[in-house]
């Protein structure tokens, strides 16, 4: 169910998508594993089965910035081309800059107390 009614839910395809490109060919298990799911949750999300919930999605999400800025402190590696270049150290601090924008975005989580 949307936050807002201006919120759109993504669709199982999507889910899988991104699912593949964070993690590979087992992707479900290494997702349900990171998020704490179990695999037949991301597998149900994943085929249209189950509508995901938002603290699934706001997981997802958080699992993609983390790629983002992981593969941006890998890209002055020594030895790959241009790993010393002024570009390179560029794009790593606008990488940085993006991450630090994107988890300024996430909406706080809704704990429930009890």
């Amino acid at each position: 169910m949307p936050r807002n009614k201006n919120e759109q839910i993504i669709d199982s395809d999507a889910i899988g998508v991104i699912g593949k490109t964070l993690s590979g060919t087992h992707w479900q298990s290494e997702i349900a594993r990171d998020l704490g799911y179990s695999k037949s949750f991301i597998t149900r999300a994943s085929n249209g089965a189950r509508s995901p919930d938002h603290k699934f999605l706001d997981g997802l999400r958080d699992l993609m910035i983390d790629k983002v800025e992981n593969i941006g402190k890998l890209l002055d590696t020594d030895g790959l081309p241009h790993a010393d270049k002024r570009p390179t150290k560029e794009a790593q601090k606008l990488i940085a800059q993006a991450v630090k924008l994107l988890r300024k975005q996430k909406p706080p989580i809704k704990r429930v107390s009890g």
